[in-house]
This record gives C-alpha cells, sequence and structure tokens, in this order.
C-alpha cells in the first residue's frame, strides 16, 4: 500500500478512491488539500478486480461534515475527443491537475478493457482513484491505471460502474484486510519495507544508487525483492527480480 487520490461523494465524509489504493493496509488516512487530515473510519464498499479493467472501487468513511462535493456525471455519455481534466496526487506530488481528450470508450464486449475510458491526459502512480472530470465539472471516471509499455495510454474506470457497489457493508480496514488476506497483518509473516520510505518515489537517474531494506522475520533464510514500474505488479511492468538471503539490497 502507499499513496493514491481520491474525491469526496458525500459532504458527511464519503471518499471514494480505488480499491488497490487499499489493498494490505489495516489503517490509513485522507488528507484534504488544505493539509487537514482524517484517518479512515469504514470502508462502506469496495470492489476487488481481478484483472487490469475490472471494477475496481472502495468507497470510504471519515469523520467529517460540511465537506465540498463532486458531482457524478453519467459516464455513458462520455465519446471520443471529449475534453477532459484529471486530479490527483501523481508521485506523491499534491493537487496535480492535467488535461487531455478521450482517446477511446472501449465497448462492454471488447478486450482486454471492455468498457474502460481511454484517455491522454497524463495520469503515474498516485493519481490511481482521482476524479476525471469533463468540462460540465462532473466526474466521469475515476483513474485507475496506465499502460507503461506504450506512450500516454491512460485508463479510467467509469463513474456509472460506482452505482453497482454495495456501500451497506461498513468495514474497518482491518476487516477488509482479514477477509481478502486472512488473518491480520500483524501476524503475518510478510517483511515491511523499512527504506526508502513508504510513499517515496523511486526515481534513478545517473550514479545514483538506492538501498532497499526491510525487515528480518525470523526463520526466514530466503528473500524475494521484485521492483516494477507503477502499481499494477504484474510481470508486465516487472524491471527487477531477485532471490536474497540478506534483508537488504543495493541497486
Amino acid at each position: 500500500t502507499g499513496i493514491g487520490s481520491g474525491f469526496i461523494i458525500s459532504s458527511d465524509g464519503v471518499v471514494v478512491t480505488n480499491y488497490h489504493v487499499i489493498d494490505g493496509a489495516t489503517s490509513g488516512t485522507v488528507t484534504f488539500s488544505n493539509g487537514v487530515k482524517c484517518s479512515i473510519d469504514y470502508v462502506l464498499g469496495y470492489a476487488k478486480p481481478k484483472n487490469f479493467g475490472d471494477k475496481d472501487f472502495a468507497v470510504l468513511k471519515i469523520n467529517a461534515t460540511n465537506l465540498p462535493t463532486a458531482t457524478i456525471g453519467d459516464s455513458d455519455k462520455v465519446k471520443a475527443g471529449d475534453k477532459v481534466v484529471a486530479i490527483g496526487n501523481p508521485l506523491g506530488i499534491q493537487n496535480v491537475v492535467s488535461e487531455g481528450i478521450v482517446s477511446k470508450v472501449w465497448s462492454p464486449s471488447e478486450q482486454p478493457y471492455p468498457g474502460l475510458i481511454q484517455i491522454t491526459a497524463p495520469i503515474s502512480p498516485g493519481n490511481s482513484g482521482g476524479p476525471l472530470f469533463n468540462m460540465y465539472g462532473e466526474v466521469i471516471g475515476i483513474n485507475t491505471f496506465q499502460y507503461v509499455d506504450g506512450q500516454n495510454l491512460n485508463f479510467a474506470l467509469p463513474s456509472n460502474w460506482l452505482k453497482s457497489v454495495d456501500t451497506s457493508l461498513k468495514m474497518t480496514l482491518k476487516d477488509v484486510y482479514q477477509k481478502e488476506k486472512g488473518g491480520t497483518q500483524q501476524n503475518s509473516n510478510v517483511p515491511i519495507l523499512l527504506s526508502p520510505e513508504e510513499g517515496e518515489p523511486i526515481i534513478s537517474s545517473s550514479g545514483r544508487t538506492i538501498t532497499f531494506k526491510w525487515s528480518n522475520i525470523t526463520g526466514v533464510n530466503q528473500y524475494y525483492l521484485w521492483i516494477g514500474r507503477g502499481l499494477s505488479g504484474d510481470d508486465s511492468s516487472k524491471i527487477f527480480g531477485q532471490q536474497l538471503s540478506v534483508n537488504q539490497y543495493t541497486l
């Protein structure tokens, strides 16, 4: 887990983001543009994706009132050539606005991304869960991923898909973790990344070395370090992978 984006749909503190933003977390914080932070109290509902292009939503509840809200538009009216604006926190840089057009609306049966909205408005890791606006100021998509092996191939989930999410669950992040992962994060034998810090963008540059260090797990003598582009975590984004007998590695 790390950083992401989101938007408010109810003045009493209901926030929408991508499920993969909260995946694996047992606690989390929503930070507003003015720096105010609120802990996530509940997950009201979520849709966990099995593959790229699947529904990928989390509807969160924070303890706040009188919040400004985004207006949800009708994503069925979106067509290629429409101007759009994406807002989010790419690489942790807050409140970044990018603009572009809808380059393609995938049909519901078209593979591999049925129903998705493809856009030229640039997005990066950290934009996940942020709103995609039309020129009327309505949210018509949820920015979700970019295709890292191409140029400016960015994708948003249609806003109308939100209607199918059951928002009556009222689960804590720990509840969601236990349901989806089994057990609790505290007692699982999963190393915790110590450096670089969580949410810190990893940007390579000539002559610079980066040391990755993670917590040592008693009784474990082999680790596997995997590094990839973006947030997908699949082999298409892999740039490094190696089995190690120690709990740190320098690139």
